[in-house]
């Protein structure tokens, strides 16, 4: 896989995380936790391609470890919004 396509894959699922996100704002919980699964996903899929990139040597160590937390901390937000989404069923 060339350089080029790593990139739109990037792009690709770092856009998806956002977008489902932004469409599980004010959905019912249900929905809200459906897309937040799909955000998360979407988080796993960065990281598989920021590993595949570092790989590859298409970016140094530094850079891949600076956005592999980067998606490690999306996960963890999404999570908290999952475990948020729980307690409110709950209460």
């Amino acid at each position: 896989m060339n350089n080029f396509r790593m990139v739109d894959q990037l792009i690709r699922c770092a856009t998806s995380i956002g977008a489902n996100i932004a469409e599980s704002n004010g959905n019912y919980v249900g929905r809200e936790r459906y897309h937040l699964g799909i955000a998360s996903a979407s988080a796993n899929e960065v990281r598989f391609w920021v590993d595949r990139a570092y790989r590859k040597g298409y970016i140094d160590k530094i850079t891949f470890e600076r956005l592999d937390e980067k998606a490690q901390e999306i996960r963890r937000m999404i999570a908290g919004m999952l475990k948020r989404l729980k307690n409110e069923k709950s209460a």
